[in-house]
């Protein structure tokens, strides 16, 4: 690799135009030891190893950030990290990756897990992406993204004009109910919390249903007839598979990518013998592993046009690498909250913030009874949603209006409507309207009685800590958030009554 760069100067000028764009990253430089994060006999611990040479089709990236994932919580798995983004910093032998030395990969980890501050991967399993991406997109850019697409690509394989789908509250799966959308597929989805089914209707993500929902496979097997559904994908396998087998018409197939229920799937051979229908198991990282390069450019084009939209992920907290068992602990609270990350680059971290480490430590310390009110919204606790068209029961216009004439903004204000799709428009333009008055006042003015608004701190903390560390965050982080705290299971009445009384408005 050194006698390569020695004898080519249009590669070595290229280094040097990346190095310059990456800042203190240098390009080609290989450390010899790396800090990564394994599984001890008291939960997580953090070893340095040697880093061992790379080969050919492989590169070396610096981790900025990767997202935590269900199987690092369910099970002790020991390939820790299923994707993440960085800096390409060398290549092994040959050509292959020189492309990428210097730039800004998303990338999915094959080779070894991603927590680790230097990652080996395949040249083949990074998607350059740029350097204004936030880290949050960019980390959770590969694994969901190619999962949602390549459900798409085998309905549309086999000639289905709908989607069955589990576990729709999670990333994945509200991710795929989306880019469906987006490709004109319908999709039929079941969640287990009510709360979670009346999120997704308000968003007009298709028809939810509820697994404890009486006469569950009659009303699944009525929608897959009417909406022509043809392929359904399970990760939750049990009774689950053998449930959508049955819904689902003759020659049906159920692709099952995950067993989070745990219990043996028992499926009925008469299905499968006289009425043509299968039980297939799948594995993204097989599927990927058989598509021709011309797919996987293709696949990974859809990802970048639609990773900040259709595609993109809500991250709720970040954490250093020494924080793992944290991080686990808090994400495995509410795992359809958001996704945590975690982050050893010093530069990609968020400023140190007292107010973040108390907040994170007050939540992992409280007693269970707390912590499940704050952070589980079991089918028990959860408060029913607004009902819809039901208003905020409280007028705002003179403050829009305030907002309005003092700051000219509202009209102006261009806002992604995936953002606010669970918001009432009363909602919206009331939460705008202390977003500008918060620029015009250079901080969000909180009340001086420190315990309430600490409390209104813990109680949102499931949604979102990156916005409690910021004085005026943007208006897309600030709308982002509070439609975060709504998927919680939050009601509109209630944001509104704790920011009159916590915020001078």
């Amino acid at each position: 690799n050194a006698e390569y760069m020695g004898t080519d100067k249009k590669f070595q000028k290229s280094l040097m135009l990346r190095s310059k764009r990456s800042g203190s990253e240098s390009a080609n430089y290989t450390p010899q030891f790396r800090k990564q994060v394994v599984w001890g006999e008291n939960g997580l611990t953090i070893v340095s190893e040697r880093i061992r040479p790379l080969k050919s089709g492989e590169v070396l990236v610096r981790l900025h950030a990767s997202p935590i994932h269900p199987i690092e919580v369910f099970e002790k798995y020991q390939h820790l990290g299923q994707e993440g983004c960085g800096r390409v910093i060398s290549k092994g032998p040959g050509m292959s990756g020189w492309t990428l030395v210097g730039r800004r990969v998303a990338f999915l980890s094959q080779i070894e897990g991603a927590w680790s501050d230097y990652v080996i991967v395949s040249a083949n399993d990074c998607l350059v992406v740029e350097d204004d991406m936030p880290v949050e997109f960019a980390a959770c850019a590969s694994l969901n993204p190619m999962m949602a697409l390549s459900m798409i690509q085998m309905a549309h394989h086999h000639k289905s004009k709908t989607i069955l789908n589990t576990a729709a509250s999670s990333t994945v799966g509200r991710m795929l109910m989306c880019a469906a959308r987006a490709e004109g597929l319908e999709t039929i989805s079941i969640v287990r919390k009510p709360h979670h089914a009346e999120e997704l209707r308000r968003m007009n993500l298709g028809l939810v249903f509820v697994e404890n929902d009486e006469n569950l496979m009659e009303k699944v097997r009525a929608a897959c007839l009417r909406l022509e559904c043809h392929v359904a994908f399970d990760c939750k396998g049990g009774s689950m598979s053998p449930l959508l087998l049955h819904a689902l018409p003759p020659h049906g197939v159920v692709y099952l990518y995950g067993h989070l229920d745990g219990n043996v799937t028992s499926i009925d051979a008469q299905m499968m013998i006289h009425q043509g229908k299968q039980l297939i198991g799948f594995s993204l990282r097989q599927h990927l592993h058989h598509m021709s390069q011309l797919s996987l450019m293709a696949l990974r084009s859809k990802i970048t046009s639609g990773i900040r939209t259709a595609l993109s992920t809500r991250v709720i907290c970040r954490f250093s690498l020494e924080q793992a068992n944290d991080a686990i602990a808090f994400y495995g609270r509410d795992m359809t909250a958001g996704k945590c990350l975690l982050m050893p680059d010093p530069s990609y971290q968020m400023a140190e913030s007292s107010v973040e480490s108390q907040l994170i430590e007050s939540i992992l310390e409280a007693p269970a009874s707390r912590t499940g009110e704050l952070l589980s919204f079991d089918e028990d606790d959860a408060q029913s949603p607004p009902e819809e068209g039901m208003g905020l029961g409280v007028d705002v216009t003179d403050e829009i209006t305030a907002a309005t004439t003092e700051l000219n903004l509202l009209p102006e204000v261009q806002i992604d409507s995936s953002i606010v799709q669970n918001m009432s428009p009363e909602l919206v333009e009331f939460l705008i309207s202390v977003h500008a008055r918060a620029i015009a006042n250079a901080a969000v003015q909180l009340s001086d009685d420190v315990e309430p608004v600490s409390e209104w701190k813990v109680r949102y903390s499931s949604c979102s800590t990156d916005i409690l560390t910021q004085s005026v965050p943007s208006v897309e982080m600030w709308l982002t958030y509070w439609s975060s705290v709504l998927s919680n299971g939050h009601q509109e009445h209630e944001i509104l009554e704790d920011m009159q009384a916590f915020l001078h408005i």
